[in-house]
C-alpha cells in the first residue's frame, strides 16, 4: 500500500508540474485585460473631460491638454504627464449655418510623443455638420479631442513582452462636443 500512495504523490506532481504553467499564463493574461481596459476607460475618459472642458467656456488649446492630462494622471497611476507615450490631437471646426465646414487654421492642435494623425474622417465632419445646421439656425463649432496613448504590458520589460509577440498597446478615444459661437468669442 506504501508504494501506491508514493505513486499517487509522484503523479500528482507531474500533473501539477504540466498543468501549473497553463495555469500562471491564464492568470497573467487576466491582469493584463483587466489593466488594459482600465487604461483604456481612462483614455476615454481623458477625451470626454477634455471635450467637455471646451464645451463649457472660452477654451485655449493649452489649457485643453492639460485637463486631459490631470484626467489621465488622476485616473491611471503609472501615467507620467507630458512625458508619456501618449498625445493629444484637439481639432475646431467652425460650422456655418447652411452646414459649411472647416478646420480652423487649416491644422489640429497636436501635442504629445506619439507619431500619430488624426483618425476622424472628412465625411464625420460633413455628417455632423449636416445634423448641425438642422437642429441650429446660427453658426456653431464643434471640438475634436482625440487621445492616444500607448500602454505598456504588465509583463515588466520589453524583453518579457516580445517573448509574447506583444508591444505596448496603442489605445484610441475621441470625443467630439458642440459649440455655440457665443460661448467662444
Amino acid at each position: 500500500m506504501r508504494q501506491s500512495d508514493e505513486r499517487q504523490r509522484g503523479q500528482s506532481l507531474a500533473e501539477l508540474a504540466l498543468v501549473l504553467p497553463l495555469l500562471l499564463m491564464i492568470l497573467v493574461a487576466m491582469v493584463e485585460v483587466g489593466w488594459a481596459m482600465r487604461a483604456h476607460l481612462t483614455v476615454s475618459t481623458a477625451s470626454r473631460e477634455g471635450a467637455r472642458f471646451a464645451s463649457r467656456r472660452v477654451f485655449e488649446y493649452e489649457e485643453i491638454q492639460e485637463v486631459v492630462y490631470v484626467a489621465m494622471l488622476s485616473l491611471h497611476p503609472v501615467f507620467d504627464g507630458p512625458d508619456a507615450n501618449a498625445t493629444i490631437i484637439i481639432t475646431k471646426v467652425p460650422i456655418d449655418a447652411e452646414g459649411n465646414w472647416s478646420i480652423e487654421g487649416g491644422a489640429p492642435y497636436i501635442t504629445g510623443t506619439l507619431p500619430v494623425e488624426s483618425r476622424v474622417p472628412a465625411s464625420l465632419y460633413q455628417e455632423i455638420a449636416t445634423e448641425n445646421a438642422d437642429y441650429y439656425d446660427t453658426e456653431n463649432n464643434l471640438v475634436v479631442v482625440e487621445v492616444f496613448y500607448d500602454h505598456e504590458l504588465l509583463l515588466g520589460t520589453r524583453m518579457g513582452a516580445e517573448f509574447v509577440g506583444l508591444g505596448p498597446l496603442r489605445l484610441y478615444s475621441r470625443s467630439i462636443s458642440r459649440i455655440g459661437v457665443s460661448r467662444y468669442e
